[in-house]
């Protein structure tokens, strides 16, 4: 899916297209050579509806993030 992003003060707001039928979650590292992706969210259903999540990126100087498609 395509990822659309907003930053409101130190909130990202992260947006997606979610397909009838499949899961998704976000996913972070605040470094590319980290081993594991961390799970910003839980598995969002798809409904062919934007999906959202936020991050608070205050205390971040950055940060990767990925969508991977659940079962």
């Amino acid at each position: 899916p395509q990822l659309g992003s907003q930053l409101t003060g130190s909130v990202l707001h992260l947006s997606f297209q979610g397909l009838p039928g499949r899961t998704y979650q976000v996913q972070y590292k605040d470094n590319l050579s980290d081993t594991a992706w961390t799970a910003l969210t839980s598995f969002l259903p798809g409904t062919g509806a934007l999906l959202e999540a936020d991050d608070d990126t205050a205390s971040r100087g950055q940060r990767f993030y990925r969508i991977i498609v659940g079962p």
